[in-house]
């Protein structure tokens, strides 16, 4: 078997609360309101948010090290997103182009 679409994901989680609550007719509704599209042709996708874990990699230092530098407002802006921290990537090259002309 593949791997599962956004579309199926969505369907089962809703679902269960839907089958729960008040039957399988309120599964299509929900899912109408949250549909899934394919992206259209010629248009870009959201670029791709980075872990913290993965700049730590980039940058090769430990996830804690990022997140003390976080913490004291240094190192690259982190976006806070329901909890999640995540990093844009073009944020992250940024911060390293400053950081290398700040130390010649």
């Amino acid at each position: 078997m593949g791997r599962k679409g956004p579309t199926t994901r969505l369907r089962h989680a809703f679902a269960e609360k839907a089958v729960s609550r008040r039957g399988a007719a309120r599964i299509e509704t929900t899912m109408q309101e949250y549909e899934v599209t394919e992206p259209v042709p010629g248009e870009s996708l959201p670029e791709k948010l980075l872990t913290r874990v993965e700049v730590a990699a980039w940058l090769q230092i430990s996830p804690k090290t990022l997140a003390n530098w976080s913490s004291n407002g240094v190192g690259p802006r982190p976006l806070k997103l329901h909890g999640f921290v995540r990093y844009k990537r073009a944020t992250v090259h940024a911060w390293i182009e400053r950081a290398a002309r700040d130390a010649a």
